[in-house]
């Protein structure tokens, strides 16, 4: 999977439940949804084109980052591009629908938990833009997180 096709599978998602939307909720609705489709055991979620990694505000995907406003922002899909399994697409809409309605800030702020992925890479001495192993996702949200399916 690629991480620009998931972010512009949520910002379309966004668009069509009327949520407003940010770099930084983008940023925060991949991390989730990937979450998600591990503790769902969706085995294509581990060819992930690229993990987050670790910034200052939390998990970020570089590419989404940097293609956020070209991409991203203004994207004008009509569907689902990332995927054609329907799992992962009720995975993708519940993310949005439960999550999308959290604010960027409460997103950030909840990423950097203690004990969340982010927080165990980062007091482990790993410097900025380090990746944080999926297997830190995984186990987190199994212990951690509400399944959104």
């Amino acid at each position: 999977m690629k991480s620009l096709d998931i972010a512009k599978d949520i910002a379309y998602l966004c668009k069509k439940e009327k949520i407003d939307f940010t770099n930084t909720k983008i940023q925060k609705l991949v991390y989730l949804f990937v979450g998600f489709c591990l503790i769902n055991d969706i085995d294509e979620i581990n060819n992930i084109d690229e993990p987050p990694h670790l910034w200052p505000f939390g998990p970020v995907f570089p590419k989404i980052h940097k293609n956020y406003d070209s991409l991203i922002k203004k994207h004008q899909g009509t569907e689902i591009i990332s995927t054609k399994n329907a799992k992962v697409i009720k995975i993708l809409e519940e993310t949005v629908k439960k999550w999308g309605i959290v604010s960027a800030g409460k997103l950030s702020t909840w990423s950097h938990l203690d004990g969340s992925p982010w927080d165990v890479v980062y007091k482990s001495g790993a410097s900025w833009n380090t990746k944080i192993d999926l297997i830190y996702l995984k186990i987190y949200f199994e212990n951690n997180v509400e399944n959104v399916i």
